[in-house]
């Protein structure tokens, strides 16, 4: 404490990372909830809330209803959504390896690669940790596998592709309410008219919650 007056109270600004609702977002509603109290009293005493610019939200989210509940839900062919989310992938796996086939060789002999061709380079060992296992922070080093000759230039940059961790897309589905299999649509909040379960409205799209994830 260096002197200076919180804004919410100890008690109220601490959070639990192992509670299992949520974690410390468990108490991070409530904690913003006081933090905006706060900052109102301080700086617009008196004024209403409801006064004040707030942008209004651009995308509109709902849940697509159980399937053989409504006339919607019958209209809505969850297996052909699937094929369709994995012809795509399929198609963009194809390309990549497509462009790495295809990669031009310099005079040298060596493949020469960009941004329209990327190189694709797998881990040459598995990550080691460069902190101790007691710390809080865990740094590790890693090291890819690339093309003989590869050279560099200004600009070059490094794209790393993760995975999600199940824990924690656990974790996330059940912060926002979802299952895994749960099926959402998002669409323009403009398009959506106020009524989100319009099929028709442009610029909507449907998607299973565990690939937006």
């Amino acid at each position: 404490d260096l002197g200076a007056t919180p804004l919410v109270p100890l008690e109220k600004s601490l959070g639990d990372d192992q509670h299992p609702r949520g974690g410390f977002y468990h108490a991070l509603d409530a904690w913003q909830a006081h933090l905006l109290d706060a900052l109102h009293l301080q700086s617009a005493a008196g004024e209403s809330l409801s006064g004040l610019a707030v942008d209004e939200p651009k995308l509109a989210v709902a849940k697509v209803p159980a399937f053989g509940e409504t006339d919607r839900a019958r209209r809505f062919d969850q297996e052909s959504e699937c094929r369709a989310c994995h012809r795509v992938l399929q198609e963009c796996l194809r390309g990549s390896q497509q462009l790495q086939s295809r990669a031009t060789l310099s005079n040298s002999g060596a493949a020469v690669y960009s941004k329209e061709r990327p190189f694709f380079a797998p881990l040459a060992r598995d990550p080691q940790r460069l902190t101790s296992e007691d710390h809080f922070q865990d740094v590790r080093s890693v090291a890819f596998q690339l093309d003989e000759g590869m050279r560099f230039a200004p600009g070059d940059s490094l794209a790393v592709l993760p995975s999600q961790r199940k824990e924690k897309v656990a974790e996330f589905l059940a912060r926002i309410g979802c299952r895994y299999d749960d099926w959402i649509r998002i669409q323009s909040a403009q398009g959506a008219g106020g009524n989100a379960n319009d099929d028709d409205d442009e610029g909507s799209s449907s998607s299973s919650s565990s690939s937006s994830s």
